[in-house]
């Protein structure tokens, strides 16, 4: 029934004004439609560009005609310089501007199509907006790209759309029918069904993924966080590892020892692998295999690794197979090099190019080939082959070497080589089932799925939950990125009903039939670990200190990483790993491709705690699906935090001190969620948390690029030397800002910044704002509740920490 100031409405009258309030909706939004206009556009299919102007190195540009149409043809070979094709300034005041380009991407990426502002004196502020292709394209066609930028300023005059190569890029682009429209801003609800801002009373919403809070607040269930039954303290076996030949301070390569002594523990059943005080030096890597194998030095400050994995000047190494030995389809034929100057490696086989690899954008300091002979038909016959591989640099030198193997169609390898991404590498085996595709719908909160054919699952194994991300979800949720992993989660079988499968766990996100939803069997490894040693990598490597693959219970507790190569330590495709009490220093390699990370990546309910870092690059971190991953009571120095990518969901990071300045490849915000623009990243999941932390940054306290729903941001203090204390954009709603310190050192910038008209729902609670212009909000978005915030003036001294009732809001659900 409605109300109108106290009068009561009957019931009839209520259904004859609910249909009159629905046309009038459509109406509006037909009318806001309506309002989108363009304000500039380029067919190029004249014989010049009119008012549109190239900058930059022109002569990578082509004004191209073909059956009189004309296009923009893009070749950038340089790797230095870059191109831009640029609209004409065109009048601008607040609202909408999408911008719209339709790309043949022939191949290389590094392209972007952008929205940059003006102020009324013409001057440049600023790139308001843009997508970029950061990642190969998904095929050869013509296909449309678009962009959205917001403009919520009195100070702007002007709006330009760009497009084109960045000053990095090795790429070939097509571009023809550039536009953009302007519509004058106006609410807009979620693109989707609000499913995580829920209210405790609201019953028939919640499910055993969430938890009432003992504030009100329903939150994710973290209880499973970590280790199952915490680390491990007593052992079935131990030995020694000087029984296996393994000195301290000899000089000798201790990696066979290793290697011998846990072949050994593993025929027991497993143990403790003890080390003694002193420096043992590892001149390779070490893959274990095997379940239940614990390294134990006699602490940090006693037992010590140098891990001097280097190759021979003027070489490059095959890794786990050796001249003369058997071969099969599945072999593994990996070859490394060293990385400074590497440019390409090539793989011949009895002369003929078999494989090779170029560095793009994303690969680091990767310079390695890994392949299978059963990757390509026509090369491997039974019998002897020679391999030579080539390395070559950045001035023209090369490094080769060659080895001859036998190769038999028919022989498998009785423990896989692997292709070693650690200096004490934790691996399981990986995937091993086909792809069961669901019957139907996987919600939020169940703890079974139903498959729609047969399959071989049984209790007791660990199987991996995904949805793909279809053209219908990339358009949903605008995701720019052509690659990586988003909706995932790892859980264990606990009961086989014919096709329906039941695991230990509820699902954190739903994994839809439209989306291709299905599940595969993991091989796993279990109960690994690593504990009381320093570990210093001495050579330039990109290679993680301790790493956990395909792995479930593995921990480290009490280990220094020194000049990690890649991570310090770090775990991929796992669930319920543990790192604690540890210290990490420094990195060799900071720059992209993934590297300097402290955190968690494709896994799933893992723990992290009292982890100190300094100089890392993103610390602390969660991307790549990663969900219902803790990282608490930790101590980072120099980096910064990150939802790097790839719809992290439910992750909490709570009690941490995190100091964010640029230098060490940080981005200077305290806090960064990725975008759905990001072509290399794409966008991130709801409800992640950031509870009882103290951040200090150069940029904005907290960035979050879009599609994100109900994060939690509570009884946090963060310090901003210039911008915003929370900023979101993009279909980002539901959140609940609430207890926070917001301290802002620039007098231009509101407490929380709600860029698009898309950001709604938004509360904001018992926050103090210190500085800033004095305002609570900024932006086009819309807030659903704003009570009891405190205005004050910035001050010398510092305003403390929030105190929360709960401070830790872990160990509360723990105790429940």
């Amino acid at each position: 029934m409605l109300v109108f100031h106290n009068f009561f409405v009957p019931a009839s009258f209520e259904i004859i004004f609910m249909k009159y309030l629905s046309l009038l909706l459509l109406l509006s939004l037909s009318l806001s439609t309506a309002h989108a206009k363009t304000i500039t556009s380029q067919n190029f299919d004249g014989k010049d560009l009119g008012d549109w102007t190239l900058t930059r190195d022109q002569n990578m540009v082509t004004h191209a005609h073909q059956n009189a149409n004309g296009y923009i043809h893009i070749n950038d070979t340089d790797g230095k310089l870059g191109s831009s094709i640029n609209s004409p300034l065109i009048p601008a005041s607040k609202g909408i501007y999408t911008g719209k380009l339709r790309i043949r991407q022939r191949s290389g990426m590094g392209f972007g199509l952008q929205v940059h502002a003006y102020d009324q004196n013409g001057r440049y502020m600023r790139n308001i907006g843009g997508v970029n292709l950061s990642s190969r394209a998904l095929n050869a066609d013509w296909t449309q790209i678009s962009c959205k930028a917001y403009v919520d300023s009195d100070e702007i005059g002007f709006v330009q759309l760009r497009f084109g190569s960045w000053s990095k890029s090795i790429l070939e682009m097509d571009c023809d029918d550039a536009s953009l429209t302007f519509e004058p801003p106006t609410i807009i609800p979620p693109a989707w069904q609000p499913q995580y801002k829920i209210k405790p009373d609201q019953t028939d919403r919640l499910t055993a993924a969430d938890v009432v809070g003992p504030d009100g607040i329903v939150y994710p269930d973290w209880k499973r966080a970590g280790k199952s039954g915490g680390i491990s303290t007593s052992f079935k076996n131990t030995v020694k590892l000087s029984d296996f030949g393994g000195l301290p301070n000899d000089g000798q390569d201790d990696a066979p020892a290793i290697e011998s002594a846990v072949k050994a523990l593993a025929k027991r059943g497993g143990g403790l692998l003890q080390f003694d005080a002193g420096q043992y030096d590892m001149l390779r890597p070490v893959i274990i295999r095997d379940d239940n194998i614990t390294l134990a030095g006699k602490g940090v400050d006693q037992t010590r690794i140098d891990f001097r994995y280097a190759i021979d000047d003027g070489k490059v190494v095959f890794w786990g197979i050796k001249d003369g030995q058997i071969i099969g389809p599945k072999t593994n034929i990996a070859i490394f090099a060293p990385p400074a100057g590497f440019k390409a490696f090539q793989l011949d086989v009895d002369g003929e190019k078999f494989s090779s690899y170029h560095p793009s954008h994303h690969s680091g300091n990767r310079s390695f080939l890994s392949t299978q002979p059963g990757n390509r038909t026509g090369f491997f016959t039974a019998g002897k082959h020679q391999l030579t591989a080539t390395a070559t640099y950045a001035k023209g030198n090369t490094r080769t070497h060659q080895i001859t193997v036998t190769y038999d169609p028919d022989h498998v390898d009785a423990t896989p080589i692997g292709r070693p991404d650690g200096a004490i590498a934790f691996h399981g085996n990986g995937f091993d089932s086909d792809q069961y595709p669901l019957a139907i719908d996987a919600k939020r909160g169940s703890t079974s799925v139903t498959l729609a054919q047969n399959h071989d699952l049984q209790v007791g194994q660990w199987i991996f939950v995904r949805a793909n991300e279809t053209p219908a979800r990339r358009k949903l949720v605008r995701n720019a990125c052509n690659w990586g992993v988003y909706r995932n989660y790892m859980v264990q079988v606990t009961q086989v009903d014919d096709k329906t499968v039941h695991f230990d766990k509820p699902l954190r996100i739903d994994f839809p039939v439209a989306d291709e939803a299905y599940v595969m069997r993991l091989d796993v490894i279990k109960n690994g670990g690593v504990k009381d040693m320093t570990i210093e990598q001495t050579q330039d490597m990109w290679l993680t200190g301790v790493m956990f693959t395909n792995a479930i219970n593995c921990w480290a507790q009490r280990v220094n990483v020194i000049k990690c190569g890649r991570h310090p330590i770090y775990a991929n495709f796992a669930a319920h790993c543990e790192i604690r009490d540890c210290i990490f220093t420094e990195a060799w390699f900071k720059g992209g491709g993934g590297t300097a990370y402290v955190g968690w990546e494709k896994t799933y309910d893992c723990l992290m705690e009292n982890v100190t870092t300094t100089n890392m690059r993103h610390a602390p971190l969660f991307q790549w699906s990663a969900a219902g991953n803790v990282i608490r009571n930790s101590l980072f120095n120099n980096s910064d935090a990150q939802w790097h990518s790839g719809w992290t969901n439910e992750n909490l990071m709570e009690n941490c001190v995190i100091t964010s300045i640029k230098g060490h490849g940080g981005y200077g915000f305290g806090m960064w969620a990725s975008p759905p623009e990001d072509g290399a990243h794409g966008p991130n999941g709801p409800r992640n948390v950031v509870y009882n932390c103290d951040v200090t940054s150069q940029r904005d306290g907290i960035w979050v690029g879009g599609m994100n729903e109900n994060w939690l941001i509570l009884h946090n203090r963060l310090i901003v030397d210039e911008g915003v204390g929370f900023f979101t954009k993009d279909n980002s709603f539901d959140h609940i800002i609430q207890g926070n310190v917001f301290v802002l050192k620039d007098d231009k910038s509101p407490m929380v910044r709600l860029l698009s008209s898309d950001c709604t729902g938004v509360e904001l609670l018992d926050n103090q704002l210190y500085g800033g212009n004095g305002k609570l909000v900024g932006g086009l978005g819309q807030t659903d509740l704003i009570q009891s915030n405190l205005i004050k003036p910035l001050t010398e001294t510092l305003p403390s920490r929030p105190q929360p009732t709960i401070p830790s809001i872990f160990q509360w659900q723990r105790q429940q």
